[in-house]
């Protein structure tokens, strides 16, 4: 998210994932900052995700970051795999963000 969302957002009557890539320039507003910020503005049907899948790793889950050009790819299949869940997947639960 490259401007605040928060009006277009909450005038959709589905929930919407937003997913976002973490940045680590803190020289200038980043879309991790815009997003972490709705997150904590905690509408009932915006949900923000990391973009992080699990990944077993000596017997403890270890996250791993999707790379910006492969967000679509690999969460679309599951967004439409969980239509009507509105975040209570235990996978989606994992990634939200709670601001």
């Amino acid at each position: 998210m490259y401007t605040d969302m928060l009006p277009s957002f909450a005038k959709f009557k589905v929930p919407v994932y937003v997913y976002f890539v973490k940045n680590l320039d803190r020289t200038k507003p980043t879309t991790d900052e815009r997003s972490r910020d709705l997150a904590k503005k905690k509408m009932h049907n915006i949900f923000v995700m990391e973009n992080v899948d699990f990944d077993m790793m000596r017997g403890k889950e270890q996250k791993r970051w999707i790379e910006h050009d492969n967000l679509l790819q690999r969460f679309w299949p599951d967004r439409c795999r969980r239509i009507g869940s509105n975040g209570s997947d235990p996978d989606d639960r994992k990634r939200m963000v709670s601001g």
